[in-house]
């Protein structure tokens, strides 16, 4: 069985519904924050002094994002 496509026309199975942009733009949020993150955890163990600048804005910045999205809410 096949769904109407974007102009009508029935889609093949296995076509993507929306394009390949669409898993970017919902992806890219949540893999920005998981990156950062992880690069704040990372450089909190590497080291003194900037590695500890790099590691609270690395990890402050999920956090207000979290804390944005919760007030708003």
């Amino acid at each position: 069985m096949t769904a109407p496509g974007a102009a009508g026309r029935p889609r093949r199975a296995g076509q993507r519904h929306g394009g390949g942009g669409e898993a970017r733009r919902v992806w890219l949020a949540p893999a920005t924050l998981a990156l950062l993150s992880l690069v704040g955890l990372v450089s909190a163990l590497l080291g003194d002094e900037v590695w500890d600048v790099l590691s609270w804005g690395a990890l402050s910045v999920p956090l207000a994002t979290i804390t944005w999205y919760a007030l708003k809410r």
